[in-house]
């Protein structure tokens, strides 16, 4: 998934730096499915700490694990980016290379920072 910078508008001359946009699911405003949408972005940043204490523990057969757990949740309720960035993730821990396993890793963090409901 390439990096993409964030969007920019002219302002007197000078460049300023729009915040990155938030990621909602397409189903956050469904009748049944919304409230599914709230109780998994709740439950979230537990599963995002287990794939913190994972990567730093290199503990890569689990973090492949909760990642593909967490492309699979993401995908279901409707958080594309963030399935995608997880799944590239899980992808990395085959290659085992630190530099892209850290930007991977990054990258999925950064995603759900942007997760709203």
């Amino acid at each position: 998934m390439p990096d993409v910078d964030p969007p920019t508008t002219e302002s007197d001359g000078e460049r300023v730096v729009q915040p990155p946009a938030q990621l909602r699911s397409r189903y956050a405003d469904h009748q049944l499915l919304g409230p599914l949408v709230v109780e998994y972005v709740a439950a979230l940043p537990e599963i995002l700490a287990q794939i913190t204490r994972a990567f730093e523990a290199n503990e890569f057969a689990e973090l492949k694990r909760l990642c593909h757990r967490v492309c699979g949740e993401a995908a279901t309720f409707g958080f594309e980016q963030l399935a995608l960035a997880a799944r590239r993730l899980e992808i990395a821990t085959a290659h085992s290379d630190l530099e892209d396993l850290r930007d991977a890793q990054s990258s999925l963090m950064d995603c759900s920072r942007r997760i709203a409901v």
